[in-house]
């Protein structure tokens, strides 16, 4: 029986979690954009709705003069923005931590088997899904949805008596 080297034993733990690093931050940083699109598709029914209904309150913004940036008070950053930049961040570091753990694994000794082979086909295929199935298409295809303009038509109603 072969001895097995300290790389080898800590070469699936370290594979897996990486791996298991990259699907989970991927799909956070799916979620963060998903986010940000239907907060903008709700801004624009307020936008389309407010003036209407109670006035431009939600239009107008209130800022200080004194907005300083390397103060503790208020300061208007974009939280959707901050979570896309964050989450897309860890995509790279999972990303570069799963290729340098992956390139390790197969490449300095230790033995390539089933095991390490089908999380890496797991991983990738999982990344694939998320990015082919996780988006709301409205039954379009990819094609007619980037042709598709953005409309709102106002409904109105009359009586007549």
């Amino acid at each position: 029986m072969r001895k097995t080297s300290h790389m080898e034993k800590r070469a699936r733990p370290l594979l897996t979690s990486s791996c298991v690093g990259v699907v989970f931050s991927v799909a956070w940083y799916f979620v963060n954009r998903a986010s940000k699109f239907w907060q903008e598709n709700w801004e624009k029914h307020v936008d389309l709705l407010e003036d209407a209904v109670m006035g431009p309150i939600y239009k107008t913004v209130l800022k200080d003069d004194d907005l300083g940036f390397w103060t503790w008070g208020a300061y208007p950053f974009s939280v959707s923005r901050i979570n896309q930049i964050l989450s897309l961040f860890v995509v790279l570091l999972f990303l570069l931590l799963a290729l340098t753990t992956g390139w390790k694994y197969f490449s300095f000794g230790c033995h390539p088997d089933l095991f390490a082979t089908a999380v890496v086909l797991l991983t990738v295929g999982a990344v694939v899904t998320l990015c082919w199935k996780g988006q709301t298409t409205g039954g379009e295809t990819r094609t007619q949805e980037a042709d598709r303009r953005s409309r709102a038509d106002r409904r109105t109603q009359e009586i007549v008596s």
